[in-house]
This record gives structure tokens, sequence and C-alpha cells, in this order.
């Protein structure tokens, strides 16, 4: 378990709790802001693209420490939220299955088995999702990418509806689309990178293909209900589990990222966000960006993920781009076109 010394975010409370058998053994790695330049760096050189937040930072940290024991081994639960929806934006999927199935009564416990402010968020949600076909969102419901000061091309790139999906449910569409498209191939491809890092390797018991199967032959209501995702999971663990685990809401946030980045990082990020590369590579308008991280660390906005895409796509610009060529979005759309080209004529592999 990685920890960082804030009880808001660390989840050694939970894992204390776990029954263990005698020859288990629990180990704790603390991940500090003081380090987490070096270990961004050292992530960024094993992954070769910019990568998802302090969590995967720490998540290196946590695989050398294995492997320093001489864990070479791991299983990790990959796939459970995908397939057994997890994620609390799932919700407006199964919402609207049941409006369009006639299932008033059934929605409405659904909807009452929430408090009247989270209830309304994600009735707005559900609405968006029949009018526009689609929610791009992240784990905690705030959108995948900050609109504001990304350039009309990443923009265009980022845009689209949901992958066509062999289901008429809603929920098991969204699941598809998270277990095949957008999601879990993007994960799977950066755990692998950082097991690897440290010659450690990952399994993934729960994409078996005969679970995975199984969960996509399950009813709707059996992966959600009143309210809380991965319900046979939960269910099927009683009696094995203490409740202050096995019902412990998703959480949604599991690293001090925003706090880091509006104390410790922020002297950093600001350089970072100022400099003349990084207003040169066309990806993001910087005078927006700039304000948007001066209101950031004034205590706007609770979300530190458009700051980490700005920090870290940068930082790989000058690791991977900048020594052989001018870094600009531009110069990559050359390269994949490039690419692109010579495999039709079949001479890239």
């Amino acid at each position: 378990t990685a920890t960082f010394g804030d009880p808001r975010y660390d989840e050694d409370s939970f894992a204390a709790v776990i029954p263990r058998r005698n020859h288990w053994n629990r180990h704790n790695v603390h991940c500090g802001p003081e380090e987490c330049w070096d270990l961004i760096s050292h992530g960024l050189w094993h992954q070769e693209a910019p990568f998802g937040g302090v969590a995967t930072v720490a998540y290196h940290k946590l695989h050398a420490e294995a492997r320093k024991r001489g864990i070479i081994v791991l299983l990790e639960a990959q796939g459970a939220d995908e397939i057994l929806a997890g994620y609390s934006y799932f919700r407006p999927h199964y919402w609207r299955e049941l409006l369009e199935s006639g299932q008033t009564a059934k929605l409405l416990k659904e909807m009452r088995s929430l408090p009247a402010a989270e209830r309304s968020s994600w009735l707005a949600k559900t609405r968006q999702l029949i009018e526009v076909g689609h929610l791009s969102v992240h784990y905690d419901g705030t959108p995948h990418l900050g609109q504001p000061g990304v350039s009309q091309d990443i923009a265009q790139w980022a845009s689209g509806g949901m992958p066509a999906a062999p289901f008429k449910g809603h929920l098991s569409a969204a699941l598809l689309r998270d277990l095949k498209s957008t999601k879990l191939p993007r994960v799977l491809r950066m755990n692998d990178r950082l097991s690897m890092a440290a010659s450690t390797e990952l399994r993934e018991p729960f994409l078996d293909h005969r679970i995975v199967e199984y969960a996509f032959r399950l009813p709707s209501h059996q992966k959600i209900r009143l309210g809380v995702g991965k319900f046979l999971q939960r269910h099927a663990l009683r009696g094995l589990l203490p409740d202050v685990a096995r019902v412990s809401p998703k959480r949604m946030v599991v690293t001090p990222q925003r706090e880091w980045f509006r104390g410790p990082l922020a002297a950093r990020a600001e350089e970072i966000l100022h400099s003349s590369s990084f207003a040169s590579r066309g990806l993001f308008d910087p005078a927006i960006a700039q304000e948007t991280f001066r209101r950031f660390r004034g205590g706007e906005g609770d979300n530190s993920f458009f700051i980490w895409q700005w920090v870290n796509i940068e930082m790989w610009f000058r690791r991977f781009i900048d020594q052989s060529t001018k870094g600009s979005f531009e110069t990559l759309k050359m390269a994949y076109n490039g690419r692109e080209q010579q495999s039709a004529h079949g001479q890239f592999v």
C-alpha cells in the first residue's frame, strides 16, 4: 500500500482491517512531494508517454519496493470496476436504461437512495447522456480534458461518441467501452510498463475471460443497486471482509495531488507553465493555462488533473521530443501521418 502522510487519502486503515493469514505480511511505501519530480522523471522514462498522475508515480515506487523484498509476481484488481460498474459515472447509463425500459419504480428507488444534491447532479448527467449520446467524464465526474486553453485540434481529437457495442442495455455498452476502448487498455499499458520498470510481473485475475463473460451476462441490477456499484462482488464478500472495507464507497481521489500542486509542487509547475517551450507547443493556450493555475492555487476548483496534464505533457516533450527535433503538435501530427503512410505501403512494422 502506498501512503502519502495524509489521512484523507491514505488507505492503510483499510489494509489494516483485511483478515490475514499467518504468512501474509503488510507493507507500506511512503511517497512524498519532495521526491515527486524525480519519480515523475523516472516514470516518464519507462512509460515513454504522459501518464495518469501521482497515483502512477506512487505505483512505480510500490513495485520497486516489492522487487526489493523479492516479490516478483503481483496480483491486482484491474477490471473489476469495468465489468461490475464500480465507478459512479456508470450510474447515468443505468438510469437511462431503467427509464427507457419502463422500470420507473426501480429508477425512483435508485434516485432516492442518494442525497438530494448528488441525485440532482447525476440526474442532470443522465439528461445530458440522453440528449447528447455520451458523457466525457473522468472517474470523479469531471471532464476527461480541461477544455479551457486546449487547442481546437486537440479538442476535436478528444471528442466523439460511444463505440458501437453488441448490447441493448446502455450500462453494458458503457462497460464495454471502458473495457476495450477508453480506459482499461491505457491503464494496463501504464501498469505493465511500471511493473517491468521494476522487473516485476502483474497478473489480472478479474480479467480472466470466464469472469468477464460471466459479468456481461449479469443483469444490470446485479452491478448497481441502490446507488452502489460492484454490488455482486460486495455481496459475495459478506462475512469474509469487514464492512468498513466491503461496503466503503469507491474513492474517486486517492492521492493528495491537488494539495501538492497548491503547495510543494506549485513553484515548479508554475515555472513549466510560464516557460517559452510550453507556449510554443501549440497544444494549449499558455495565458489561459497560467490564469487557470493561478485561480487553482487560490483555491478555485477541486480537480488538479488538468494541471497534471499540462505539466506532464510538457515534461514528456522535453524528455523525448526536444532532444531530436522541434517539439510541437504539428511535428507529432506529421510523424503520425508519415507512419500511417508508410504502413499503408507495407514499409512500416
